[in-house]
């Protein structure tokens, strides 16, 4: 899987597949109007081993 890096415009950046990613926290968030929201943190195994958490993802899902 590849992305547009945003230190490179226009250049791919190429991403760990899936099965290298590492769950770091879930936060189910209660916030009002916003119930069923969860955040998800993640980051490559190779980067957890070393302990660099500047390559850690979060994504966030909400199912109103």
């Amino acid at each position: 899987m590849s992305i547009t890096g945003s230190d490179k415009p226009g250049h791919a950046v190429e991403l760990p597949s899936s099965e290298d990613w590492m769950p770091l926290a879930q936060w189910d968030i209660g916030l009002r109007g916003r119930e069923c929201s969860t955040l998800h943190w993640v980051i490559p195994r190779q980067d957890l081993a070393e302990r660099r958490f500047d390559g850690a993802h979060v994504s966030f899902f909400w199912n109103p």
